[in-house]
This record gives C-alpha cells, sequence and structure tokens, in this order.
C-alpha cells in the first residue's frame, strides 16, 4: 500500500497534529515537527496556550506559536472521530488548501510513553473518567 506524500513547507512533511481526545472531546494537542530530520514536539491546549511539558521527544516553544488555519474545522473532526472512544488520539495535517486524516491512535508511545515533568502524566490523565468505561 501507499500513500500519497503531503508536502509541506520546503518539501518537507508539514507538521503532523495529535489531537488527544477523552470520551469524545479533545483535550490538548500534540504538534510534531521534523519527524524525519531531527523530532520535536509541543504540547498546547485547545487555546493554543503551550503546555510545559514534554512527551517522549523534545520540546521546542520557538518553532510555531501560531495554530494551523484549519484548526477549529479540525477540532469538530476530532470531535466526530473520537465520539465513540474513552480515548483516542485523532491525528490529522492541515496544509494551506485541505486538512488531511492521518489515523486514529489508541495507545501512544505504545502506551508507555511518560511526560516530563512526570506531573503531566497524572494532569493529562484525569481527564479520563473511568466510571463513563464500564460496559454493559
Amino acid at each position: 500500500m501507499c500513500e500519497q506524500f503531503i508536502a509541506g513547507k520546503d518539501s518537507q512533511p508539514p507538521p503532523d497534529y495529535k489531537f488527544f481526545c477523552f470520551h469524545g472531546e479533545p483535550r490538548f494537542i500534540q504538534v510534531d515537527y521534523a519527524r524525519f530530520v531531527r523530532h520535536t514536539r509541543n504540547m498546547f491546549d485547545l487555546n493554543w496556550s503551550p503546555i510545559p511539558c514534554a512527551f517522549e521527544y523534545p520540546c521546542e516553544q520557538e518553532i510555531n506559536s501560531t495554530p494551523p488555519p484549519g484548526l477549529p474545522k479540525m477540532l469538530s473532526i476530532c470531535k466526530l472521530l473520537a465520539a465513540p472512544f474513552p480515548f483516542v488520539r485523532v491525528d490529522l495535517y492541515c496544509t494551506d488548501e485541505k486538512i488531511w486524516f492521518g489515523e486514529l491512535t489508541f495507545y501512544p508511545e505504545k502506551g508507555v510513553g511518560r511526560f516530563k515533568p512526570y506531573s503531566y502524566d497524572k494532569y493529562f490523565g484525569g481527564f479520563l473518567d473511568l466510571a463513563k468505561c464500564v460496559m454493559a
């Protein structure tokens, strides 16, 4: 299987926007940059305020201080795709022309990734309400 290459600036892949969704609601956004050159990753809340933590890769807040132009539509797409799940990460790309779907991920970093500082493990985990996950 082959996928179409999505070219960003300088013919490199565009930033990879990963929306962490809990019970159908996006709660925070991970943005991966330069995945094949010098991989860095920043975390943002939904108002595009930086979250001062790292998740498996170093953060570099100077890289991107503005949200993608399609952020409101991307959030709507995430809500639709995440609705059936207690937790899912929705991966999207945004170019000048359109929004592209990447994948749905149920176990980011194979389920063993750690935030730095570690206090963010508990912070982000707090969005998952296990009482809502009881099967009938």
